[in-house]
């Protein structure tokens, strides 16, 4: 993000192989002003093809957060916006807030097949992780039984159309950083990969090419998943 006059606008950068370059973003406009300014933060990046990159975050002010989708066609970016079946708000997490919905991570596999994490916030029914999918056509919101109150979601990492990873972490009464947080889509449904142990967070992931998927995150640990399990390498 860049600061201008109080506000914070989008940032995007691209690389040529010889040097960098900033490329113009779309402007978003609140209707209403706001003592403390506006923002715009772009949390995540994912590029399937060099006319299909998606990038995602939030923007907002002080009383509004809104999830933030732009896509890149190869000339130009614009913003997406995702259903209100999606966006629409629950209880407010601060006074008058429109919008609970914070995007932190985003994997394209093709352009029609898109996987979005996040969270949702709110005071009555606590902050639930957020799974959403692009198929081509329509963005849904991937609803699951192992998604339960107090999660958050960071990183996703999509091999393909049956195996997607995502990782964060959950809050648990008496644990001071929560507990790492790790699941997986195998075409059909999400469900949650065991991790190790109290007072670490997940904010990133990544797969090998040889079947073994890595997380890195806080609590001195590092989280290495083979198939459905999972083991913990300490971290220097």
């Amino acid at each position: 993000m860049e600061s201008r006059g109080g506000d914070e606008r989008t940032l995007v950068l691209h690389y040529d192989g010889r040097s960098w370059s900033r490329v113009a973003a779309p402007l978003l406009a609140l209707t209403a002003p706001s003592p403390t300014g506006h923002y715009a933060h772009l949390r995540g990046v994912s590029a399937s093809a060099p006319d299909d990159v998606w990038a995602i975050g939030n923007y907002g002010n002080d009383d509004i957060m809104s999830p933030l989708v732009l896509h890149w066609d190869g000339r130009a970016w614009t913003r997406v916006r995702l259903p209100r079946s999606i966006t629409r708000p629950g209880p407010p997490r601060i006074p008058g807030a429109q919008s609970e919905h914070e995007l932190s991570g985003v994997d394209a596999i093709t352009p029609d097949d898109v996987w979005v994490v996040g969270h949702r916030l709110g005071p009555s029914r606590g902050t639930t992780a957020l799974l959403l999918h692009y198929d081509g056509n329509a963005w849904s919101k991937i609803r699951s039984a192992d998604l339960r109150g107090a999660e958050w979601l960071h990183s996703v990492e999509a091999v393909k159309s049956d195996d997607v990873w995502a990782v964060g972490w959950r809050w648990a009464s008496g644990v001071e950083e929560g507990f790492p947080l790790a699941f997986r889509w195998d075409g059909s449904v999400w469900s949650r990969v065991g991790t190790a142990r109290a007072n670490e967070q997940l904010f990133g992931v990544a797969t090998d090419g040889t079947g073994d998927t890595w997380a890195v995150g806080d609590g001195w640990a590092i989280e290495r998943a083979c198939g459905r399990g999972s083991i913990t390498a300490p971290s220097p």
